[in-house]
């Protein structure tokens, strides 16, 4: 990965991760962010774990090569919505 998005991640540890099944129109939407951190998982044994074969087609040389990148999330909070109706909470 591109050592300066690398930097901008590292940076970053504090994220939201969205799914969106917005069609365009509030009324109908349904929708998930969970905020939380991230770190970086260095070793060995959950790389490998996590490792597959397949992710060589997109460049990944292994388990144990810099450009493998594997991040665990954390999440604290959530905010869900259906339709405009909007729950949040703590996990």
């Amino acid at each position: 990965m591109n050592d300066y998005i690398m930097q901008i991640v590292r940076a970053c540890t504090y994220v939201h991760l969205s799914t969106n099944g917005a069609d365009g129109y509030p009324e109908t939407r349904h929708a998930l962010r969970l905020f939380g951190f991230i770190e970086f998982v260095t070793d060995a044994a959950t790389r490998n774990k996590y490792w597959r074969d397949e992710y060589q087609r997109f460049g990944y040389g292994g388990p144990d090569v810099e450009n493998f990148i594997l991040m665990r999330f954390m999440p604290e909070k959530y905010k869900y919505y259906i339709g405009v109706d909007m729950k949040t909470g703590e996990v």
